[in-house]
């Protein structure tokens, strides 16, 4: 497969990885590949406004007192079982 990109579209850096990605045994390819597909999707998940919404609420229970240490999670965690 060819891409053909306009000047302006991807930055020397990155032209400069897919230069020596492209050097690379195809499984090595892949590997990378996928790890950058995650590392997208990733990108995309933060910028969600679920995950948004959830951080929000999050800082709000924290701010109303509504929390518990680490410890007394831990805590409850082994009474339940």
């Amino acid at each position: 497969m060819y891409i053909q990109l306009e000047q302006g579209d991807i930055t020397p850096q990155f032209l400069r990885a897919i230069k020596m990605v492209s050097e690379l045994p195809k499984e090595q390819q892949d590997e990378l590949a996928q790890n950058l597909l995650e590392d997208i999707a990733d990108l995309e998940w933060e910028d969600s406004p679920e995950l948004r919404a959830a951080i929000e609420e999050a800082h709000a229970e924290y701010a109303a007192g509504n929390y518990i240490t680490l410890e007394e999670y831990n805590r409850q965690r082994r009474a339940e079982g």
